[in-house]
């Protein structure tokens, strides 16, 4: 089980920006590989989670890694809670949302929701560069939900100024325009389903 606290900041991208800074970042780091991530999402038919801004996320990746993450969203940067699961754990998530008592569980009914109300709601793909500079990271997304594709670059900082300042520096670097009303991964997803409204 690991806790953070993270500080983020993204601004979306089209496809042509997408693949010029894939372009551009590769000539400087050159052993980068593509991470290829299928993100499950749950929550309870009336969208308890969402309605708290809070997350329940299942991640799994083609090198057989599985994590399933409660990340809840506040203005001192969002908390996440993550624990790695065996594939027995995932198929027992998947098939009938029993999910395994300990800290994410506990967290869930602390805040008012009980475990076994909420069901797998959506299914995002993500191609991902992930690549740790100095004291911050950089991710750049390509995103497949239902036949939707988007893109992101998104900055994770020690503090809300520093990753601010970071991604006006890309901003600023790739002429790229940031907006605060950005749309997180789920809520995209989320919208795109009907699930929840503007």
């Amino acid at each position: 089980m690991s806790y953070q606290i993270e500080f983020e900041e993204r601004v979306m991208l089209s496809e042509s920006q997408y693949k010029a800074i894939i372009s551009d970042v590769k000539k400087t780091f050159r052993n980068t590989k593509f991470i290829f991530i299928k993100n499950r999402y749950f929550d309870t038919p009336n969208m308890d989670l969402w309605n708290k801004h809070q997350i329940l996320r299942l991640r799994s990746d083609r090198y057989g890694n599985r994590v399933l993450t409660y990340k809840c969203k506040g203005d001192s940067g969002d908390t996440e809670l993550s624990e790695s699961l065996t594939f027995l754990w995932q198929r027992q998530i998947l098939s009938n949302s029993t999910f395994r008592d300990g800290e994410i569980t506990a967290s869930l009914r602390q805040n008012g929701v009980i475990p076994n109300t909420l069901k797998h709601i959506g299914t995002l793909f993500t191609k991902r560069m992930e690549i740790r500079i100095d004291n911050y990271l950089l991710v750049i997304d390509g995103n497949t939900f239902n036949n939707i594709i988007d893109y992101d670059l998104e900055i994770e900082a020690d503090s809300k100024e520093e990753a601010k300042r970071i991604i006006d520096m890309y901003c600023k670097k790739y002429n790229l325009t940031y907006s605060n009303d950005y749309k997180s991964k789920s809520t995209r997803l989320f919208l795109d389903l009907g699930l929840i409204r503007k």
